[in-house]
């Protein structure tokens, strides 16, 4: 821990990672001051969107590159100082989440727990926001959904509802409606949630009373656990971590031995059947022999098949011509009707007569004599088809004869000469699978031997966080917080930001001690006109929040994300212009000629965050001024450029566009 240790919860991100199709995306965080820097629609806040999500949000904005290149994220996170791996499928946000109690390079070695994602049913370990609670040493409990009726309705306080104060999103900073302020039902619950996360409801000791004797009953559980299975480890003499790890290696060493033994003898039956190459080459060209006929069959038959579809039209024209030369031997009338001899239709000799000259017989006995010749060199070339189809039949059954000697040649070679080895190469091959056996068998015993270290560890945990609500509750006990205390300190955190920030007119500055909401120069927050000044009053109020958790005992987590931070501040979106009053802007000395006031805010940043490590701010900006850009640069956690400028990545998804998304 650094020089100053916080009093309140800790939440620390160290990495995420989507999980993808082609690859994994990576980003690495560290404590104090994190910022993601880029031009507009590189996935900036779809980082802090996962991140969200991880932490229990409810879904995720699945734009077109994460939708296609993406399967699940990974967080790695550090609650009170304890190291979990969130999973989450990002396609399904109803499905379970998985919790690792170790790093994302070490999630093999320990078993999941998994939680539901929501209240509408129970996993088999309960709630993620419980696991959160749990984890952070919050107590759980339920507030009333009307506090000024007695007789009102008690809701669940969730982890997401205390996430509210932590979490800046784009749309939030400086909005008019902060913290949902418009929407009455969801403001009365933040407001009795800013209450839980500053000790001021009524239950608040008797909560923390509760709390320590679950976590003292949780605490004994899990040392009566593990005396149950440090007993039996011992009864069944279970190797110790060390050995389980030491036979690991050995087993691991041993596959590695084998499997370069069985590489050489593969490399040496190679070697040792390269004698009976010639016989291969041999088959190989009875093979192409055997190829070639059986092609040359298959020609011949089409062949032979045309020939015969000719042939058959020769015998019909002859048939043809027999029938005219019948009809012209008769006495036929002049108006008999006569089929064409050609075509079959209807004909009276009267007709032929005007058109065409008689002739004899003898033309059409001649034409009779050709088309018989020709049917006869049909005829030839089919029979010397048929022919060569019967001698490359015979052909093949020679050459399958000798492939087949070949074939029992070689197979005696081959199984003369790879017997040995391959009797050698299977006693290796049950060997290496007994090894592997054995060595998943080690692996599972070793996370059995992890979990009972994991209960361990929790147990001495629960200890710690024990001693802390024990000094908590005296500390709340001895000096209970009030309601005035609480927002007179935040306005004192608030005008001091501002002063150091240089806004102007810094008077009037306070907390509502009903809506706990900011008021600057008198003027509640919602009816600030400019949207500089509420972009430095809402960065303000939620730092306020952070800072007081450093310095004081509440429920308030030192953790804060804050979206495109300079909003208002001289480079107003255009989305965003109707929401402020350009005029009042340039006023107050928001003007893009003038970053001061933007640049104080990343000032007292670093400052607050100076020399600890309990503490972690990550910021999403569109565009760091230069003259800060050098005194920020171990800062800045990873930079975009939606045109690869300087090999920067294109986005957080950076290999999306090479596949046409």
């Amino acid at each position: 821990m650094a020089n100053n240790e916080t009093k309140s919860p800790t939440i620390i991100i160290n990495q995420l990672r989507v999980v993808g199709i082609r690859k994994d995306y990576t980003i690495f965080f560290h404590t104090g001051l994190n910022i993601i820097n880029g031009d507009s629609d590189t996935g900036k806040s779809s980082i802090l969107d996962l991140i969200d999500y991880c932490l229990g949000g409810h879904d995720i904005d699945m734009y077109d590159e994460l939708r296609s290149s993406g399967k699940y994220c990974l967080l790695e996170v550090s609650l009170n100082g304890k190291i979990y791996t969130i999973q989450r499928d990002i396609f399904e946000p109803n499905k379970n989440v998985e919790v690792y109690s170790s790093t994302i390079d070490d999630m093999g070695n320990v078993f999941p727990k998994e939680y539901s994602p929501n209240f509408s049913r129970r996993a088999d370990e309960g709630f993620i926001s419980d696991f959160f609670l749990d984890a952070l040493s919050i107590p759980k409990i339920e507030i009333k959904q009307a506090p000024s009726k007695s007789d009102s309705k008690m809701i669940r306080l969730s982890f997401r509802d205390i996430l509210k104060f932590n979490i800046l999103s784009q749309d939030d900073v400086g909005s008019k409606q902060l913290l949902d302020s418009a929407n009455f039902a969801v403001a009365i619950k933040n407001q009795e949630t800013f209450k839980f996360i500053h000790n001021l409801l009524d239950i608040n000791i008797a909560e923390l009373n509760a709390l320590i004797s679950e976590k003292s009953t949780a605490q004994k559980a899990l040392e009566q656990n593990y005396k149950t299975i440090s007993t039996f480890f011992r009864e069944t003499n279970l190797k110790t971590k060390e050995d389980l790890n030491a036979e690991r290696a050995r087993m691991k060493e041993n596959v590695n031995l084998l499997n370069e033994q069985i590489e050489s003898i593969n490399q040496n039956m190679k070697a040792d059947t390269r004698g009976l190459d010639e016989l291969r080459n041999i088959k190989e060209d009875l093979e192409k022999r055997i190829k070639a006929e059986r092609e040359k069959i298959e020609n011949l038959n089409i062949q032979m098949r045309q020939h015969i579809l000719l042939k058959n039209d020769y015998l019909q024209d002859i048939n043809k011509l027999d029938t005219a030369i019948r009809a012209s031997r008769h006495d036929l009338a002049h108006d008999l009707e006569t089929p064409c001899p050609v075509c079959d239709n209807a004909l009276r000799v009267s007709s032929i007569s005007e058109k065409f000259q008689q002739s004899g017989t003898e033309l059409l006995e001649k034409e009779i004599k050709s088309v018989k010749n020709r049917m006869s060199g049909i005829a030839k070339l089919i029979d010397e088809s048929r022919n060569e189809i019967i001698l490359s039949e015979i052909s093949i059954a020679e050459l399958n004869k000798e492939l087949e000697k070949v074939n029992v040649l070689l197979d005696a070679g081959t199984s003369e000469i790879i017997s040995p080895y391959l009797s050698q190469r299977d006693g290796y091959t049950i060997v290496r699978a007994q090894l592997l056996e054995r060595i998943d068998q080690i692996e599972y015993t070793l996370k059995i031997r992890n979990q009972l270290n994991e209960i361990s560890n929790q147990s001495a945990k629960l200890d710690l966080e024990l001693t802390k609500l024990h000094k908590d509750l005296e500390e709340l006990k001895a000096s209970t917080p009030t309601t005035e205390k609480i927002t007179a300190r935040l306005a004192d955190i608030l005008n001091d930001f501002l002063i150091k920030c240089k806004m102007n007119n810094v008077t009037g500055i306070s907390v509502n001690e009903r809506t706990f909401m900011p008021i600057v120069r008198n003027i509640e927050y919602h009816k600030l006109t400019s949207g500089g000044v509420r972009t430095l009053v809402s960065v303000g109020y939620f730092i306020s929040l952070l800072k007081n958790g450093l310095e004081t005992t509440t429920n308030h987590p030192n953790f804060l994300m804050i979206d495109t931070i300079g909003k208002y501040l001289g480079k107003t979106s255009p989305r965003y212009l109707g929401d402020t009053n350009p005029t009042e802007d340039n006023s107050e000395g928001f003007g893009a000629s003038d970053p001061t006031k933007y640049l104080n805010i990343y000032n007292y940043i670093l400052k607050l965050c100076k020399d600890r490590e309990d503490i972690q701010i990550i910021v999403v900006d569109n565009d760091i001024p230069s003259v800060i850009q050098e005194k920020l640069r171990l800062n800045v956690v990873k930079e975009f450029s939606s045109t690869g400028l300087g090999g920067l990545p294109i986005g957080f998804i950076d290999d999306a566009r090479s596949f046409d998304i």
